[in-house]
């Protein structure tokens, strides 16, 4: 077992999180590489050719997604179905592992190796610097004031790291209030399946876990493996249209909300003539062209929980 250990994560908590449950993995013999290890890709490439197969994001999303895409670069898509991912959810939002159902205190886990699945990946691909570049997600996708919170989130000003070290909640809602105070709807072409439309995005997801940042929550249902994702678009809104969806977010509401609509599919893309905020698993890029697409049962994941 080999442990990706992020300790600045939980606005500067992780480690002091990590050390509640810590003594737990002692009886796995695991090794641990730190996310800021200046030599990390290269001990994760030995660890992966000396046959280690097992591994464990002791983080948040983005440490999962992290690891996700370390071992994909390092191994490559042809033997990805080899490899068990787990982990221990010592992050802010730790969409991953919702719905809670095992805790270690209250650290939700997601270390049941038994129940174990082959689950699909999400592909986003898109330019930069003239380069192509793909990246790899679990969870879900955003395009809009997610994206947008999101990219805030992780940046940080003054207010947003002192309330990340009191309460996630009120950082993540400060997020969300501070974004849509500023954001205008994003002018794109959007394309689900072989529906072609121009729209004004407010919010895009691209999904496989309807849980995201926090307490907000779509309508659909999680399907892990069926090769497709749940796409939900909310467009040309305003402020207060906004918060109306914030609330319907928050009583899995979305399909009920006017101004919305709602696809299941496994190719998506989106294109604008300004550049966009795209957020995957919670990092965030910045380009002006994104196309999603899926690799059905791709990677095998831990089920949530298992303590012994």
């Amino acid at each position: 077992m080999l442990i990706l250990l992020n300790k600045y994560c939980s606005g500067g908590k992780g480690f002091e999180k990590w050390r509640c449950i810590q003594n737990y993995f002692v009886k796995f013999n695991a090794a641990i590489l730190n996310t800021d290890d200046s030599e990390l890709s290269s001990k994760l490439s030995e660890a992966i050719w000396n046959g280690e197969t097992v591994f464990i994001a002791a983080g948040g999303d983005g440490t999962v997604n992290h690891l996700l895409n370390l071992i994909i670069e390092t191994a490559g898509e042809q033997l990805l179905k080899k490899f068990l991912i787990g982990a221990a959810g010592i992050g802010s939002s730790n969409d991953f592992h919702k719905p809670f159902k095992v805790k270690m205190g209250k650290i939700p886990i997601s270390i049941d190796f038994e129940n174990a699945d082959l689950r699909d990946v999400g592909v986003l691909s898109y330019e930069f610097n003239g380069k192509q570049i793909t990246k790899y997600f679990l969870i879900n996708a955003s395009i809009g004031i997610t994206a947008e919170a999101n990219n805030l989130f992780n940046k940080t000003d003054s207010i947003l790291h002192l309330l990340k070290k009191i309460n996630t909640k009120s950082a993540i809602l400060y997020s969300a209030l501070k974004t849509i105070s500023g954001y205008k709807n994003l002018n794109a072409e959007l394309r689900v399946n072989d529906t072609e439309l121009k729209t004004k995005i407010t919010n895009l997801g691209v999904t496989k876990n309807p849980h995201f940042s926090g307490d907000f929550c779509y309508d659909s249902i999680a399907d892990f493996d069926n090769g497709k994702f749940n796409v939900h678009l909310a467009y040309d809104m305003q402020r207060m249209d906004v918060l109306k969806l914030m609330r319907s977010l928050t009583n899995q509401g979305f399909s009920k909300t006017p101004k919305t609509k709602s696809w299941q599919s496994n190719r998506i893309s989106v294109s604008s003539i300004n550049e966009f905020a795209v957020e995957y698993d919670g990092e965030v890029i910045t380009t002006n062209k994104v196309e999603f697409n899926i690799l059905p049962k791709f990677i095998r994941v831990c089920g949530n929980g298992k303590i012994t």
